[in-house]
């Protein structure tokens, strides 16, 4: 489906998923967390293959509210195990159940259990001016890393950074990347196709402009 389309026929969710932000923070079932969560994904996605500035951004903002609601679950449910329920009842994140859940039972990988957490420890005050930053698109790495940001560098070299950063951060380059072809869209596919050739030389060329890429051409060379 086009991206266009599918946005047309998914705005209505947009909309239902901005008056639940209070919901997403009172949640203590983590499945309905996440699963909130993985719809606003699927329309970040469609959003910026669109080129929807606006649609992509909230749709960001409602991700990151999820990932970070989730995060405070995980640390309650690490902490807690489970809780009482009136009637002397134990429940968990999950529902009622005699244990605190695996990751695999919630359908969670580790990078992501370690990001939601880390996003659960960022002060409110902190999360909600990054989140509500009019000018960018706020992403998990964003708001829970602290680099030592040379403010020399340009906003464009800190884009391409963030980019590569996110490969290793959510485990991409431990991904059969056959596999990962194969579960994309038609479109995602072609975009794929069109860029890949193009951006294997600039990498190159990226890293043989730095210290590390000139050690790996004397290597070579020797």
């Amino acid at each position: 489906m086009e991206p266009a389309l599918f946005l047309k026929q998914h705005s209505d969710e947009l909309v239902r998923y901005a008056s639940m932000i209070t919901a997403i923070a009172e949640c203590e079932q983590f499945d309905e967390v996440k699963d909130l969560r993985d719809k606003a994904h699927i329309i970040e996605v469609y959003a910026a293959q669109a080129l929807n500035f606006e649609a992509e951004q909230k749709a960001a903002r409602i991700r990151l509210r999820a990932e970070k609601r989730c995060g405070q679950l995980l640390k309650e449910s690490r902490h807690e195990g489970t809780r009482d329920m009136p009637g002397g009842d134990r429940t968990s994140i999950v529902g009622r159940s005699d244990h605190a859940p695996t990751l695999a039972e919630l359908g969670v990988s580790k990078q992501h259990s370690s990001d939601w957490q880390k996003l659960a420890d960022v002060p409110e005050e902190v999360f909600e001016a990054k989140l509500n930053d009019p000018n960018t698109i706020p992403s998990t790495a964003g708001l829970i890393e602290r680099p030592k940001v040379n403010w020399a560098v340009s906003s464009d070299d800190l884009f391409v950074w963030g980019r590569i950063m996110d490969f290793e951060r959510e485990g991409c380059l431990k991904r059969d990347p056959h596999e990962v072809f194969a579960g994309m869209l038609d479109t995602m596919q072609e975009d794929i196709v069109r860029i890949v050739p193009q951006l294997v030389p600039w990498l190159t060329e990226l890293i043989g402009g730095s210290h590390e890429g000139k050690l790996l051409r004397d290597e070579s060379v020797a």
